[in-house]
């Protein structure tokens, strides 16, 4: 999950895309909404909060317990991994 939230919203294979959505973002013109839906994928920490989503709907993947709790759980737990893999991975990068 933390290298998806990276390589969507840093390497430069997705540049293109990601200059328009941060345009966009910016663009007063546009809708709340719309800002918000594009400023999403380009924000690490805020887009993989929605990755850690997509990847538990895809696998169901719980800790600990069979219903909901484990899934909130797991949504927390995997969340937080992978932030901190991505500010250690940032930190690696600048220095």
């Amino acid at each position: 999950m933390a290298s998806v939230s990276w390589t969507v919203t840093r390497e430069e294979v997705f540049r293109g895309p990601h200059e328009y959505l941060e345009r966009q973002a910016r663009d007063e013109g546009n809708p709340l909404l719309v800002r918000e839906l594009c400023y999403m994928p380009t924000c690490y920490y805020c887009f993989s909060h929605y990755v850690t989503l997509f990847f538990l709907a895809v696998t169901r993947y719980r800790l600990r317990l069979p219903d909901w709790r484990g899934y909130l759980i797991s949504f927390f737990a995997l969340t937080w991994a992978a932030d901190v893999y991505l500010v250690l991975f940032r930190h690696l990068v600048q220095h």
